[in-house]
Order: structure tokens, then sequence, then C-alpha cells
């Protein structure tokens, strides 16, 4: 766990929380196995917080008063942090008040800084460890409150991955643990204090109390025993494990094949009860789940605004009645005359042909099949009276919140519609699959073929289709007549792509071209880009193909909804401002 971990975390006392937020990242990021705990008889090193909220460190020197107990180092160490919500003891980096901890340019007062560390980390440690017993033995303080003062590092971190309420559903899934026990270890050994907590030359019965009972009581009430790999009894050496003991050799065979074993199980049992496109494509899984996770990111700080998601909003919902889509008929006209790489293909082979004076037999299978697609991918323009709704394009200055703006606009949406739409979700530029128009392309239209279970329009395995560009948006607005025909629920399908700007100049992308100027009734489209940049294309591109009311110009924040942002981020950061 602490592999990687830089000194001047060490120094401002993070390594703990970095550590821990791994391991709650590995919960949230992984689709199967996620925490393996590995205990001997060694419960580790035990650390306090470096922040304590300020009604539980003045309930702990209160106590000390009691006891009777020093408190110049904790006040030392410890200092108030008013700007913090809610206010909190700060520890102190290390440097701040030894500042020659650190100096690598002189040894002597580096090492002396060093010592006197070790003594002021190891009076703050029994300072605030015996104040928390002696508040719970009184019962002022729960033992949750008091964990996280006489629970080692090791602990903490099996607390977050496995024991916590949220941990403890599908633990037994994801998560196991390894027990490995000595029959007797020689603490007179030179390494036995790597293998088992020593104190004064003896074993330290506290910390080993604690390891007793994580093992025996608190890790089985997760885990079952068939998560659980145990290896008892094993011979101790001065070496500690020696690979050259036949016994030991055994041991750690069997430890690995178990693990592997155990894990590969987790991983089966985690991709059979995964939905299904997740595992038919694992790289559109990963897709959805980066722009998912970028738009959940966007509306932690999003506030205000509320102005302009009303204009978004009844822009997105306003329907008429088509007058026929004459630009896409000129569009489709237009693209029809260019031929296929394949189209292509065939003329030369046939005149090669010609020339020769010979003829062969060709496979036309693939063609066949790709000519089949073509005809079932010709866009169903709509029809003079027809409902129809209209893309809604947003656009502002770099900065003026677009792409915060969008994500909240496929959050609120749902508000919007009788029943839940299906979301197409993607912010250009911050993928491989986002990119180009292609790549963008091709991505949505395998993800509206699943969805609605259009198996029979899906390209995305054909290496022609689904790098022919004109093929492809001929492709995509047909999908959307083919998705909205399919929607029996009666359910809207949204689709919002941020920062059109971001695509790549290769195809005429910032034209917009590949958006249809029309859509069926229940399909909705939000693009948004940035006003300023690639020379003012997009902008001009929108306003000569799309009527002036599919255009929705984002203004700079009023003060009202710039207050409501500064302390949206100050929430969000838990601090605030004072004057």
């Amino acid at each position: 766990m602490r592999w990687g971990v830089r000194d001047d975390a060490a120094l401002e006392h993070k390594t703990t929380d970095l550590c821990i937020r791994e391991v709650l990242k590995c919960r949230q990021v992984s689709l199967g196995p996620c925490f393996a705990v590995i205990l001997g008889a060694k419960y580790g090193h035990r650390y306090y917080p470096n922040e304590i909220p300020t009604e539980e460190f003045n309930q702990l020197i209160d106590e000390a008063k009691r006891l009777k107990l020093d408190d110049q180092s904790i006040h030392r160490w410890f200092k108030l942090d008013a700007n913090s919500r809610p206010p909190r003891y700060v520890l102190l980096p290390i440097t701040a008040v030894l500042v020659n901890y650190d100096n690598r340019d002189d040894e002597r007062l580096r090492r002396e800084d060093e010592k006197k560390w070790q003594l002021e980390n190891a009076s703050i440690t029994e300072f605030l460890r015996s104040c928390a017993k002696s508040c719970v033995s009184k019962a002022t303080m729960t033992e949750a409150d008091a964990f996280k003062y006489l629970a080692s590092v090791t602990e903490q971190e099996i607390q977050a991955g496995l024991l916590d309420a949220e941990a403890r559903v599908d633990a037994d899934s994801r998560c196991l643990c390894i027990v490995r026990e000595f029959d007797e270890i020689n603490i007179g050994d030179r390494i036995a204090s790597r293998f088992i907590d020593i104190e004064d030359g003896e074993v330290a019965s506290e910390p080993q109390a604690l390891l007793h009972r994580l093992k025996s009581t608190k890790i089985p009430a997760v885990l079952s025993e068939s998560q659980m790999l145990k290896y008892l009894g094993l011979k101790w050496t001065d070496k500690g494990v020696d690979s050259g003991l036949l016994s030991h050799t055994h041991y750690l065979k069997n430890l690995c094949r178990d693990f592997v074993n155990l894990v590969r199980q987790q991983v089966d049992s985690a991709r059979s009860s995964q939905f299904s496109y997740s595992m038919e494509s694992p790289e559109l899984y990963t897709e959805v789940l980066h722009h998912l996770h970028l738009a959940v990111s966007k509306l932690e700080t999003f506030a205000g605004r509320s102005a302009d998601l009303e204009r978004v909003r009844l822009a997105l919902m306003s329907e008429r009645r088509s007058q026929g889509d004459a630009t896409a008929a000129k569009t489709q006209k237009d693209e029809d005359k260019e031929e296929s790489p394949s189209q292509q293909h065939q003329k030369m082979g046939e005149a090669l042909q010609e020339q020769m004076g010979v003829s062969f037999a060709m496979d036309d299978t693939e063609e066949r099949e790709r000519e089949r697609q073509r005809k079932l991918t010709e866009s169903p323009l709509s029809q003079p009276g027809d409902l129809i709704s209209r893309p809604v394009i947003l656009h502002g200055p770099s900065g003026s919140g677009k792409t915060s703006l969008a994500a909240a606009v496929a959050s609120t949406a749902d508000a919007w519609f009788p029943t839940v739409p299906v979301k197409v979700l993607r912010f250009l530029g911050t993928s491989a699959q986002s990119l180009t128009i292609k790549r963008l392309l091709a991505s949505m239209c395998h993800q509206i073929c699943l969805l609605y279970s259009l198996h029979e329009l899906d390209v995305h395995t054909d290496p022609e289709l689904s790098t022919d560009y004109h093929f492809l948006v001929k492709h995509f607005k047909a999908l959307l007549y083919r998705a909205s025909a399919a929607a029996t629920d009666g359910r809207a399908l949204l689709l919002v792509l941020d920062s059109v700007d971001q695509l790549e100049t290769s195809d005429g992308a910032h034209s917009l071209s590949f958006l249809p100027s029309e859509l069926p009734a229940n399909v909705k489209l939000v693009v948004t880009f940035a006003s300023d940049r690639c020379l003012g294309v997009c902008l001009s591109s929108a306003r000569g193909r799309f009527p002036n009311d599919c255009l929705v110009q984002l203004d700079p924040m009023v003060p009202a909804d710039s207050q409501a942002l500064v302390e949206s981020l100050l929430k969000a950061a838990g601090r605030s401002l004072t004057g």
C-alpha cells in the first residue's frame, strides 16, 4: 500500500489518507475483486489522525487535564484551522516545527530533528491514546470515534475496504483474506520485530489483542470461510519465510495457487453478473463509464444557472410540424453521389479485368452485407406535417461553464419528461473514442444499437463501414429514427454532446454537418461548443444550418450564480472564507 508514496506526503502526515483513498478508489472502480487482506502476527503501526474536529479535540484536552497529562506537545503540533468547515485542529507538517528534518545538506542537523520528532511523535501518540481510552471507559466517547486513535493503519485500511457498512454489502464476492501464522516466533531474532509487535523486548499485549479480535471476530463476521485462505503452524526461522526450506516452499506455492484461483473465481462471477453489453463490448462500456464519471465530477460543484437551464428546457422540449427536411435531403443527395471505398475498389477491379482480357470470380459476400446495411440506413427523412424536435445548440466563450451546464442538463432532464429518458452522453476530446468525428459517431451508433436491440444495424465490427464518414453520418441519423420507433415504452432518447470544438478538424467536424436538422419528436439532442475557439467556425456553421431558436447563448454568470458557485466549491473542499 505504501509503494509510490512520496516523502512530502509523509512530511505532511498524509500517507494514511492517501492509502485509504486508494482503497476506496479500488472499491469504486473495480467491477470484481477490489481488496485483499494479508495478515500475519503483527498488528502494525498505530498512528493518530492528522485532523481532529474542534469539539472532539477540546474533549480530549479536558480529559487530559483530569488525567494530569502534559499537553505541551499536542498544542505545539495541532493548530486550529478556523477556515475549515466545520473548524478543526490540524497537525502541522513536520518541517513547520523541525525545520531541519528534511535537510539534505546537513546530515547532523537532520538526524537531530529526526530524533526530536521520534520523541514528539511518541508523546502525541501516547497522549491521544490515553485520553481516548479514558473517554471510552467513561462512555463520553464511542468506540467508533475512538477507533482512529487506537487502531493500526492496517486495520483502518481493512475497515475502509472490508468492514464499513458499504463494503459489507458485497464483500464476499469482491474481497478475500489471507492469514499466515508461525508456530512460535523467537522475539530474540534480529528480524522478529518485522513479524510481530514488540515493546520493551516483549510481545506487545494490547496490539496482539486487537489483532486477535480482527482475525477471530471482525473479519469472519463479514467474510465466509470460502473467501479466507489460512496457512497456520508455519515453522519459524531466523529468516522469517525461507524459500530454501521445503515446507516454506510448499507454503509459497500453495499461497500463489490459492490466491490466483480465488481471484479468478471472483472475476468470473463479476463478469457473469454484469449487464449484457459490458461484456459484449468492454470498450464501449469503459467509454460510457468514463463520460458518466466526468458528468458526476462536474455536478459535484455545480450551482446556480437556473435561468440557463430553463432556456435549454424550453428549447429542448419545443416541438413543431415539419416543413420537409430540405437541407437533409440535399445533403443526402450529395452524399449518395460519393462512392464508398468498396465501390471504388470494385470499379478498379472491373477495369483491370477489362485491360487484361481476363475474368475472375470475386467473393462479394462482405460487400453484399455492406450494401444491405447501406439500404437499411437510408435516412428516413421527416415528411411534411410530421411532429419533430430540433437540436439545441448551446454556445458561449471559453470558461463560461458550458461543460458543467451540459452535465446539469443530463441530470436535470429526468424531471422534464414523463419517464426518465434514455441517455447518450459524451464530453468530446476527453477520451480516445471522442477525439474524432468518425470514432464518435461509430461509438454512439454502437451504443444506440445495443440500447434499442437494433443488432441488425450494428456495424461497429465492420472495418470499412465503421470508418466511412459519409456512411456513419447517414447511419447516425437513421438510427435516431429507428430508435424512436423502437421506444415502445415511451421513453425519450436524450443525447448530450459537449464541446464539439474539441473534436479534431478532420472530416469537417466543426462544420456540424453530422448533426440532423430535424429529429423525431421523442429524440432530443443538446450540443455545446466554445464560440471563441477554432476561429468561430462552429458558431458560423450553426447559424448557417439551424434556425435562431435552436441556438442558446450562454452569457457570463450573474453575481448571484457566481456567489453560489464559490460557496459550492468551498463546501466541496470543506473550507470557508473569512474577512
